[in-house]
């Protein structure tokens, strides 16, 4: 098996990022050259030019320990954010990489090609869930570019926030379609609204991860087998599909689904107690 390469993987594929606020930013490409362009210096390793792409290199940060974390030692990079960018196929047509890389092909992924619309009503996406009545233009095929940001605290997703929407206005590059804020739960301690990894149900969500061979974090034993690297990261080595072609695009990326929905804690308490559920 091949090592993995982190500093060519995105972050959140093989990490949790455990902070507490996330900023999810929809784009629809205006200047095609102008958007290639911004795109790229978000991978320049300049920070003082743009927020910078986080990969799954090795860092410790978050409002809680993590699996592997040694609390007592103090980390070798705690940024105050996590940056990632997700292109649907709409996206990479509008970019104008289609046209500018012949042989690009994604034979093995034809829900990628098709898009989440016309695959709606195979997954339940139907009636008041059907693609007409999704928010912000997904599904619309304006629906080109995803940028998600993490961020520690509200100063830096106030500040960082700030510089991506300039960014994307420059030269005409993106539109920004939609934007849409998640925050963890907080509970009091020592009189202090601490954010805590809990659900509205009440349950502590990530506590049960797949462990994946060769990846960089590190949970507690069980009886599960850790699982095949290229379940989550296009490699060479897949058993199951090509990697998408050219392969300096599609080599060590992965395919993501954004969706929403909304948790109806009176209806499951309800429901928990009407089945005798405890």
């Amino acid at each position: 098996m091949n090592t993995l390469h982190l500093a060519d993987i995105q972050g959140l594929i093989l990490r949790a990022y455990r902070m507490p606020m996330v900023r999810h930013f929809l784009l629809q490409v205006q200047t095609p050259a102008a958007a290639r362009a911004l795109l790229g210096r978000l991978v320049s390793g300049d920070e003082q030019d743009t927020p910078q792409l986080t990969t799954a290199e090795a860092w410790q940060v978050g409002f809680a320990p993590g699996p592997g974390d040694n609390p007592q030692e103090r980390p070798r990079y705690t940024p105050d954010y996590c940056l990632n960018v997700g292109l649907t196929w709409p996206g990479l047509v509008a970019l104008e990489v289609a046209a500018r890389v012949p042989t690009l092909s994604f034979k093995s992924f034809g829900a990628f090609t098709d898009g989440a619309a016309q695959r709606a009503e195979r997954v339940g996406y139907a009636g008041p869930h059907a693609p007409q009545h999704w928010l912000g233009g997904f599904g619309t095929g304006a629906d080109h570019v995803l940028v998600t940001l993490h961020a520690l605290d509200p100063q830096a997703m106030t500040t960082y926030s700030t510089r991506l929407s300039a960014l994307f206005a420059e030269g005409h590059a993106f539109q920004e379609l939609w934007h849409g804020d998640g925050m963890a739960l907080s509970e009091i301690h020592n009189g202090q609204p601490v954010p805590v990894p809990k659900l509205h149900f009440g349950y502590t969500d990530g506590i049960s991860q797949v462990a994946i061979k060769g990846g960089p974090e590190h949970y507690a034993p069980d009886h599960q087998e850790p699982c095949e690297p290229w379940l989550f990261v296009l490699l060479d080595e897949a058993e199951s599909y090509y990697v998408p072609e050219h392969p300096e695009l599609g080599r060590n990326g992965s395919f993501g689904v954004f969706t929403m929905l909304r948790q109806d804690v009176v209806g499951f308490e309800q429901f928990r107690c009407c089945s005798g559920r405890r």
